[in-house]
């Protein structure tokens, strides 16, 4: 594929172009799996392992590769270029502690930024196989067939994905936290957690999920829910961002969402 300037972009073909980079990633991941080394230990209880770095490294030289004039930021390595009008949003391993604890619910993700919008995405789960990818305008799909959220239409029907905060949220919104929780306990059929946010959101888009509740999960960083978020979206689903809560929905579920989370939280924006 011809490099693109950022002023002609060409969804479609950068995300043919992704895709590959994103499946031989997983490839490495689980070439290494159970041999991983933690090298950091960050604050809020994140941890970098040597295998993120190494998928780091693989993944910005074919982002480059792919689109040159592009900005890149990732998880792992910061930012580069983060004033160009495309940026790549990359998260080597969405997991990691799970990675490295050899439990295989972990991610990889990539998504493209022009300006403030995200306009593709592609995320892939090698534990599974399963390759989630969306373009602007173009649906998302699993695995190159189209998905879309579920249709269910009301809460007391729903299961829902949780993200809880940790201690290293302080005791106030990890109350706040449990209060939430129990209220949607209440409503819904089922509550469960995955721990991954990538994760979340994908099968929230397939329709396996009939919701992704973040209940202030720290720190909710633009790499966690770039690619998820606008495969999310072109499933169909609505979404909002209020004060560390994060909720993912079909629209008849949305609302309805929203409406037991003001009870404990006050109002959404």
């Amino acid at each position: 594929m011809k490099d693109l300037p950022c002023s002609v972009p060409d969804w479609q073909s950068l995300l043919d172009g992704l895709a590959p980079l994103i499946r031989e990633a997983g490839n490495m991941a689980v070439t290494s799996f159970g041999r991983s080394r933690i090298l950091d230990n960050k604050s809020g209880g994140d941890l970098t392992t040597d295998i993120d770095l190494r998928i780091n490294r693989y993944l910005i030289t074919g982002l480059k590769r792919l689109l040159p004039a592009a900005g890149i930021l990732s998880e792992e390595s910061g930012c580069a270029g983060k004033e160009q009008e495309l940026t790549w949003i990359l998260d080597p391993i969405d997991g990691s502690k799970h990675y490295a604890r050899g439990i295989p619910w972990y991610a990889i993700s990539a998504a493209l930024q022009q300006n403030n919008e995200f306009v593709l995405g592609v995320i892939g789960v090698p534990v599974t196989g399963e390759l989630f990818a969306a373009v602007k305008g173009g649906g998302a799909t699993r695995n190159n067939i189209p998905i879309s959220c579920s249709q269910t239409q009301n809460i007391s029907q729903a299961i829902l994905c949780i993200e809880l905060p940790s201690r290293h949220g302080g005791h106030s919104s990890l109350q706040r936290a449990l209060n939430q929780l129990q209220t949607l306990m209440m409503a819904c059929q089922r509550i469960r957690v995955i721990g991954v946010s990538t994760l979340g959101l994908c099968y929230c888009a397939m329709g396996a999920f009939d919701a992704y509740v973040n209940l202030g999960s720290a720190p909710n960083a633009i790499w966690d829910t770039a690619a998820g978020e606008i495969i999310a979206r072109e499933a169909g689903c609505l979404l909002s961002h209020d004060s560390g809560l994060t909720v993912v929905s079909p629209p008849k579920l949305y609302q309805q969402i929203l409406d037991q989370l003001e009870s404990i939280a006050g109002p959404m924006s």
